[in-house]
Order: C-alpha cells, then sequence, then structure tokens
C-alpha cells in the first residue's frame, strides 16, 4: 500500500508532525509560574508524541482497513484490500503433461506490505517478494509475487523446492477474483485463478 505513496513525502510529513505537535502543546500549556508547570507542560508535550506515535502505528497496522470499509472508493482509487483466504485453482503445464490443481491461498496484507501463503495436497509456498501495481494506462490493480514452493515429502517424493513468479491482476469489476499466469524454475508453468472465499 505505502508504495502507491511517495515514501520520502510521506516520512517528511510524520517528521514535520512529530516535530509540530509537541511544540504546539509546549505552546498552549508553557507557564513560568514555577518549576511544577513547566514540568507538566514538558510532560503533556511528550504524552501527546507518545499518543501520536501509537496512533500511527494502530492506523498503518490496523486502522486503515476500517477507513477502506467507510470509503470504498479507496479500494479502486488506491488498492483493494486482499486480506482474507482464496480458492485457487492452478491449471499446470509440465514437459509435456498438464492438469488442475486446487489449492488455498491466505493473503496478509497492511499499509506496509503485503504477502500470499498457498497451500495444497501435495506443497507449501512462501513469499520472496509481493508487490502490488496499478497499470499506469488502465488504473487495473495487479500484484506482482515471487514465491518458493516447498514440496511435502509424502508417498515416496522427494522433489525439491523451487521458485516461482506470477503477475496476478484482479478481475475487471470483481474485486473477489484474482489471475495470472506463472513460470517456475523447475520448468513449469501454468495459470493461477484465485477467487475470495466468502468468510
Amino acid at each position: 500500500m505505502i508504495s502507491f505513496f511517495p515514501l520520502g513525502r510521506v516520512i517528511t510529513y510524520i517528521a514535520v508532525a512529530y516535530a509540530i505537535f509537541p511544540v504546539l502543546l509546549l505552546y498552549f500549556t508553557w507557564s513560568t509560574d514555577n518549576g511544577q508547570t513547566v514540568y507538566s507542560s514538558i510532560r503533556i508535550a511528550l504524552a501527546g508524541s507518545g499518543a501520536l506515535g501509537i496512533f500511527l502505528y494502530a492506523f498503518f497496522a490496523y486502522a486503515w482497513r476500517l477507513v477502506w470499509r467507510l470509503f470504498p472508493s479507496l479500494n479502486s482509487n488506491v488498492f483493494p484490500d486482499l486480506n482474507g483466504k482464496w480458492e485457487m485453482k492452478v491449471e499446470w503445464n509440465r514437459q509435456g503433461k498438464s492438469g488442475v490443481a486446487y489449492a488455498t491461498a491466505v493473503i496478509r496484507q497492511d499499509f506496509l506490505k503485503i504477502s500470499m501463503e498457498v497451500h495444497s495436497k501435495d506443497s507449501d509456498s512462501e513469499t520472496l517478494l509481493a508487490q502490488p501495481k496499478k497499470d499506469a494506462e488502465s488504473g487495473r490493480p495487479s500484484l506482482f509475487y515471487v514465491y518458493r514452493v516447498i514440496p511435502k515429502r509424502t508417498a515416496g517424493r522427494s522433489d525439491p523446492p523451487y521458485v516461482g513468479t506470477a503477475v496476478l491482476k484482479l478481475s475487471p469489476g470483481n474485486q473477489h477474483g484474482l489471475q495470472g499466469n506463472y513460470f517456475t524454475d523447475a520448468r513449469t508453468q501454468g495459470h493461477f485463478q484465485l477467487t475470495k472465499s466468502a468468510t
């Protein structure tokens, strides 16, 4: 999410807020009557800065999702909230063979990062890189996804882990569908189709 905002500008705004907020609190509470009042003013300013820090942490970690629910247009204007469980259909091709497999994907997203784990009968995968993007021309949201697949050592299987990459695009007019082609260094390729679970 943060990648859609100029990071340098965001950091600058936060730093300026941290600088201005305690100064304003000191300005409005400062008194030179006695040492106790001065101490109280400084304590109020420090408490205010601490409260600002807690607010920023809570927003970036959790509250942004509430803001996205209150203002649904942010899903299309910035980037959709993809958090949750997704049912996944994997159409695969490998050395002249092809087939279909089914898996469950879990997308975890906060304001600063996004990840996707995939669990199937034969393997699990972990995120190496997940980067949200929007098409420069159409504005269609996409997820650039690089992952490592770890096959399960069951029924005598001994396949080594391998790395894959996919570009998953949000289905037009449907925030509950992602799809895109994938390629791996195990010389497999195919297509991912994800549908967000109702729960």
